[in-house]
């Protein structure tokens, strides 16, 4: 919640979608906090041109499977702690941002990635 506050405060960005697994707990939060999407499913959501961004609030098991998703559908992604479960699978994190990422890579090899 306290990330939909702070975005909707600034001038550069707008929460415009939220997805759930469930469609009616997505729109019952979109109703609440004024959103105006809501999705069933984060797939459909990652679809949507329209989002630049995502926040991925979820359990630590599923940062991963979301956060490649979001990367490979060129979204910007912030991930609730910890970004992943390991050190493979951030380093599986910092390749997909350096393949789908059109411009300078954002994350860049360490000595000991290899």
């Amino acid at each position: 919640i306290a990330v939909i506050f702070a975005a909707n405060k600034s001038n550069m960005t707008r929460v415009i979608a939220v997805a759930a697994r469930d469609g009616d707990r997505a729109r019952a939060y979109a109703e609440k906090y004024g959103i105006p999407r809501a999705y069933e499913g984060y797939e459909s959501m990652l679809d949507d041109p329209e989002v630049e961004a995502v926040y991925l609030g979820l359990p630590s098991e599923f940062h991963l499977k979301w956060t490649l998703k979001a990367i490979e559908k060129g979204k910007h992604v912030l991930v609730e702690k910890p970004l992943t479960l390991n050190h493979e699978e951030a380093v599986m994190v910092r390749n997909a941002v350096n393949r789908y990422n059109d411009r300078k890579p954002t994350l860049t090899p360490q000595p000991d990635d290899q």
